[in-house]
């Protein structure tokens, strides 16, 4: 079965909840602005890379593509299950 929308945002989500956590050389004041943001606003900062209010098919892939490299902790351009888990979890 496809996944649906409400599945592909939770899938994203959950990698950008991943993508903030690595995200330590934040200003305080970006930290305080990060506060104050859905986290679907946060997410749109962090794809939207031109800032236009739309994230564009390549700006949504360019953002996949380093959440997977980022996953993929041996680069071994694959995913196993123990990289998954850790990505999961929040590690």
């Amino acid at each position: 079965m496809r996944p649906g929308f409400s599945t592909l945002l939770a899938i994203v989500a959950l990698l950008a909840g991943g993508a903030l956590a690595g995200c330590s050389t934040e200003s305080s004041e970006g930290a305080k602005l990060q506060q104050g943001q859905s986290p679907t606003e946060r997410l749109m900062r962090l794809m939207d890379k031109d800032q236009d209010g739309k994230v564009t098919k390549e700006e949504f892939m360019s953002f996949m593509s380093q959440e997977f490299d980022r996953i993929d902790q041996d680069k071994s351009l694959w995913l196993s299950p123990q990289e998954i888990k850790a990505w999961d979890l929040g590690l």
